[in-house]
């Protein structure tokens, strides 16, 4: 159930930074072909920048460095089985030139290019160490209010 939590947490975590990046705008709901190939293009780009298998490697090795060493490559093994890069791969490129604008990818990928990026990318390894926990808390409650019907749940 931990792992469950865990990986749910991830993948809302991975879905939510690249909104924090992209401007606020309108969606690009033109049909043009054109439009669109561009989009994917920069959604490319992006994705070489940002692999997707690097991210969740870099995010099962946070979480099971916190489990016993002799846990470790069990759990590993478990998450990793769960994962189909490729199709995650697909997936992320996929939905960044299907939601963002041509100008929000571009902000996005010379964002991504940036020394910054890199450095803030480390560190998303801290914020999740404060983060997280208080989301799992707060998950956990909300499960005990549905197990026990509980109004209140504190």
């Amino acid at each position: 159930m931990q792992i469950a939590k865990s990986v749910l947490l991830f993948v809302v975590f991975m879905c939510l930074v690249p909104v924090a990046y992209a401007q606020e705008a309108a969606p690009d709901t033109s049909q043009d072909d054109g439009a669109f190939i561009r989009r994917l293009e920069l959604s490319r780009k992006i994705q070489d920048l940002r692999p997707a298998k690097d991210q969740i490697e870099s995010a099962i090795d946070r979480y099971t460095a916190r489990l016993p060493q002799a846990k470790r490559e069990v759990y590993k093994s478990a998450i990793r089985e769960v994962f189909n890069y490729k199709a995650l791969e697909k997936a992320s490129i996929d939905a960044y030139a299907e939601i963002y604008t041509e100008g929000e990818l571009q902000a996005m990928y010379n964002y991504y290019k940036t020394p910054e990026a890199a450095t803030a990318s480390e560190k998303s390894g801290q914020y999740a160490k404060i983060v997280y926990p208080e989301i799992i808390r707060m998950l956990d409650r909300a499960m005990m209010r549905v197990k026990t019907g509980s109004a209140s749940g504190q």
